[in-house]
């Protein structure tokens, strides 16, 4: 089963990109197009997306939900990811 066409089109749902704030410098996941730290606007370009974190993050715990609905020969359900917080500042 292939993932639905709205996720194949946003790059941050496959991996923890960030938009960087132009103003302070910080940065912000998921991208936003209002700095959350000092209200500047952040352009958003596919560029934008691409700002990686400082250091990779630890996936601290992970749960697949497995729903049992009839006829869907187990294709639905959910996975869920508690992630470490790292640092995007530079």
């Amino acid at each position: 089963m292939k993932n639905p066409w709205s996720w194949r089109t946003q790059p941050e749902r496959y991996r923890l990109a960030t938009t960087r704030c132009p103003a302070c410098g910080d940065a912000a996941f998921p991208p936003r197009p209002i700095c959350p730290t000092c209200g500047a606007t952040v352009p958003h370009s596919p560029a934008d997306a691409d700002v990686p974190p400082r250091q990779s993050p630890l996936v601290l715990e992970l749960t697949h939900a497995h729903a049992g609905v009839n006829g869907t020969n187990g294709q639905n359900g959910s996975a869920q990811a508690l992630v470490e917080q790292v640092s995007t500042s530079a």
